[in-house]
């Protein structure tokens, strides 16, 4: 892994469930305003099969709760009225941050106001179970990731992530724009945020303020985006060198 010395790294110990509504993903609230406020503190997510049985001793409460097709024909199908909101309100009394419905289920009004009562937050997506576990997942594992500022220009050169580092108008962005100009893409440029994907992984993008701009000496800010087309910009790429 390339070696950078940044500020000190970055970890998040929680998001709120709103971040989560309003990330990537493709997510609706089905409990209005209720719980967005709950906080995850966890990236991985949790499908408590067992725990609507009534076996809660392993139960990990405090991640993200997905309920797919067979959650979803266990309380809606082998239970009875009553029994579902024993068990639903079982889950619920543990706090848990949200509730993620998957395949576009929705949970019927009884369930819906017990959520209520607990304060906590139920989503729907219209994507399967799998999709689910793996776009929801991947933004998770992002926003828990450790991530680091570097002061810098970013560029993608024939399929290489190259940073350009060095002292303040010492050439970085001016770099990065004549690769632009011959063909190459822009990533970030003077704020790059990495993110360690895995153990010998870091991606690097830019802030969604600066994204795709950059400031050059004489020209002022140009947005390479506009001036170059969308094949001059990436949103994101493995570091591999640093220069």
């Amino acid at each position: 892994m390339p070696s950078i010395r940044p500020a000190a790294p970055v970890i998040k110990e929680s998001i709120t469930v709103r971040e989560l509504l309003d990330g990537p993903v493709n997510l609706e609230a089905m409990t209005g305003q209720v719980g967005l406020d709950n906080l995850i503190t966890d990236k991985n997510l949790h499908r408590p099969q067992l725990a609507l049985a009534g076996f809660t001793d392993l139960f990990t409460y405090y991640r993200v709760q997905l309920f797919g097709n067979t959650e979803f024909f266990y309380l809606l199908k082998s239970l009875s009225e009553e029994q579902r909101r024993i068990s639903f309100r079982k889950i619920c009394s543990f706090n848990v941050p949200c509730i993620v419905c998957a395949n576009g289920h929705m949970l019927t009004p009884d369930l819906v106001e017990i959520a209520h009562e607990h304060n906590v937050a139920i989503l729907t997506t219209p994507f399967d179970t799998s999709k689910t576990i793996y776009v929801l997942g991947e933004y998770l594992d992002d926003q828990f990731s450790a991530q680091v500022t570097v002061h810098g220009s970013f560029v993608d050169v024939y399929g290489v992530g190259i940073l350009f580092t060095g002292k303040s108008g010492i050439g970085k962005s001016e770099i990065a724009l004549d690769l632009v100009e011959r063909g190459h893409r822009l990533v970030a440029d003077d704020i790059v945020v990495f993110t360690k994907k895995r153990e010998s992984i870091l991606m690097g993008t830019g802030t969604s303020l600066v994204r795709h701009f950059m400031e050059i000496r004489g020209l002022g800010v140009i947005d390479v985006r506009q001036m170059f087309g969308i094949r001059s910009i990436r949103f994101q790429k493995r570091l591999e060198l640093i220069v």
